[in-house]
Order: structure tokens, then C-alpha cells, then sequence
């Protein structure tokens, strides 16, 4: 009898702490098709772990009445605790933190959430980026096209996911990527930052997932995440590929027609 009242005890005293602690608060930030669904669906297997996700996302931006609404309290509510989690987080494509992005949509309260999240010190932050930058533009494009951003199963995959695309364009948004790298890297430069590589994330997952994990302050876990890659060659993805390659040729992105992921 002693020695259960002692585990309760014990029990009670566990729950107390974590219930007045205040959890880790995390932002994810990322360019689309950079494994950002990746992670997401990894820590959602954790149980210490809670995220909202892309939580401003084009669609509901379009979709949802914004009018009145104090979206920085909406915000922080869904950052707070709900049951016994140590880390809340949520996701921000690169351009869903520039102010036009806020004036895109007419709603002018969303600049306080973006404010919160850069300028708020106390928010870590999680910077995943993709080496193979052709990869993410193509990905992109073929998302754009077939409309598919995130697949469980084979029967999600799209069948006709090979595109042709414009060789200048996809230069253009390569560089652009870059920029936008550059940039959340000032942004940021005075928070706590852990900068992860999806390339790294696919070929050892483990190491990377333990690593992202005593970032945000839980205990590390073996992680399991229910995404399908999509992983056609770049050849059988972009109908014109050799006119790529020409394009290519000789510049600062040519080594990655040849490098994986």
C-alpha cells in the first residue's frame, strides 16, 4: 500500500510540474516541398509533441472571414497546452511571413501574428531546407499541377506527374529559394535556431529526429511519419529535359541534375 501511494504520489507530482511548466513554443519554417509534411507527420507520432500545422495556409486565407478577429490570441491559444504536451508548434512557408502576404489577403491582423513569431525570442525555431533546389521547384510544379501536396498511400500518387516547364523560370524560383534562405537566416538570427536539411532527414532519419527533438526539449523517441515519397527520376519528371540540362550547363546549378533527393 505504501509503495502505491508513493508511485500516485509521484504520479500527481509529475502532472503538477508539467501542467504549470510552460511547453516549448517551435515554428517550423521552410519553402514548400522541402519536407516541412516530412517532419510534421514524425513528430506527430511523438506523444509529448503537439503542432497546428501549416496554420495560414493560401486556401484558408481565401476561404475563411477574417473580419474582427483578434488572430494573435487565436494564435497563441492553439500554441498553448491541451493535454500533457512539452512542445507546441506550427508551420510558415517563407512568403507566409512577409507583410504582403497579410496585405495579399486584405487582413491586416495577421501581421501581428507574424510579428509574434519574429520577433518573439522566446520561439524556437526549426529551419528545414532542401540542397537539391531543382528538386523543389519541380516538385512544386508538378504539386501545382496534379494537386497533390502530401500522400499516405500508393493510391495517393498521381499518376501523371511529369511536367514540362520553363528552363528560365525554374532558374528564377531556384535563386529565389535562395534568397529567401538568406533572409529567414537575418530574420531569425537572434532566436534560437536549428537548421535541418531534408536530404539529411530522409537518409538518417533517426539521428535527425533525435536531434530536433532535444531542440525542442522532450524526450527522444523512434519516430514514425505516414508520408510516401514521390520519387521519380528527373528525367521521367520533366518532359523536356534535356533543353534543362542545356540550360544548366555551366552554372551554379548544374551538379544538381545529378545528385539525389
Amino acid at each position: 500500500m505504501r509503495q502505491f501511494l508513493r508511485n500516485q504520489a509521484k504520479r500527481i507530482q509529475l502532472r503538477s510540474r508539467v501542467l504549470f511548466t510552460k511547453p516549448t513554443q517551435f515554428i517550423i519554417v521552410s519553402n514548400g516541398r522541402s519536407g516541412s509534411n516530412l517532419l510534421l507527420s514524425l513528430l506527430s507520432s511523438h506523444p509529448r509533441v503537439k503542432h497546428c500545422g501549416e496554420y495560414y495556409t493560401d486556401n484558408r486565407m481565401k476561404r475563411e472571414d477574417f473580419t474582427g478577429r483578434d488572430l494573435l490570441t487565436e494564435f497563441h491559444e492553439e500554441l498553448g497546452r491541451k493535454s500533457f504536451e512539452k512542445a507546441v508548434g506550427a508551420k510558415f512557408l517563407y512568403y507566409q511571413l512577409e507583410s504582403a502576404y497579410a496585405e495579399k489577403f486584405n487582413v491586416p491582423a495577421l501581421k501581428q501574428v507574424q510579428d509574434f513569431v519574429l520577433t518573439n525570442k522566446d520561439v524556437k525555431i526549426i529551419h528545414l531546407t532542401r540542397r537539391n533546389l531543382l528538386r523543389t521547384v519541380i516538385s512544386m510544379l508538378v504539386a501545382a499541377k496534379t494537386g497533390v501536396y502530401a500522400a499516405h498511400d500508393q493510391k495517393q500518387l498521381p499518376k501523371n506527374a511529369s511536367i514540362e516547364i520553363d528552363t528560365e523560370d525554374c532558374v528564377q524560383r531556384m535563386k529565389r529559394i535562395q534568397e529567401y534562405e538568406r533572409q529567414v537566416r537575418e530574420w531569425f538570427s537572434h532566436h534560437s535556431v536549428h537548421e535541418m536539411v531534408y536530404e539529411d532527414l530522409v537518409d538518417h532519419q533517426d539521428i535527425e529526429t533525435d536531434q530536433v527533438l532535444k531542440f525542442i526539449g522532450v524526450d527522444t523517441l523512434p519516430l514514425q511519419g505516414r508520408m510516401i515519397r514521390q520519387s521519380k527520376s528527373l528525367r521521367d519528371s520533366v518532359l523536356n529535359f534535356d533543353e534543362l540540362v542545356t540550360a544548366l550547363n555551366d552554372t551554379e546549378f548544374e551538379s544538381l541534375l545529378t545528385s539525389g533527393n
